[in-house]
């Protein structure tokens, strides 16, 4: 199971660091080649398929948030965009389903406790 999305709209996708490592990662950085970042969390996974949030984060955040000066879950409730990706992969990479969540409306149980940061 690759837990990068492939052809999808998130670009071709590149692992810049692991911060959890669970038999695979579980949060992590990634970049596209055309530079775009995402911090991603591994929230749930079915029978089927692996869910992620991936949320879009500018260099100056990113930059902040590996300093430990953003909180991990205000990159997913408060993404500078106003909204970050649900991505759903299938095991047998035969389907990957991609939505939109507004920040607003994100479900509390997907997200990371408060006050905890990363500092690579």
């Amino acid at each position: 199971m690759t837990f990068l999305p492939e052809s999808t709209k998130l670009g071709i996708l590149e692992v810049i660091e692991v911060y959890i490592f669970y038999d695979q990662p579980v949060l992590f950085s990634c970049k596209n080649k055309s530079g775009l970042s995402y911090i991603a969390l591994s929230i749930d996974e079915t029978d089927f398929s692996e869910i992620w949030l991936y949320a879009p984060i500018s260099k100056s955040r990113f930059q902040r948030l590996v300093q430990g000066e953003v909180e991990l879950r205000d990159v997913f409730t408060d993404a500078e965009d106003a909204f970050v990706y649900r991505v759903e992969i299938q095991y047998n990479q035969s389907n990957t389903i991609i939505d939109l969540i507004d920040c607003s409306k994100m479900p509390d149980e997907n997200l990371p406790e408060e006050g905890i940061t990363i500092q690579s």
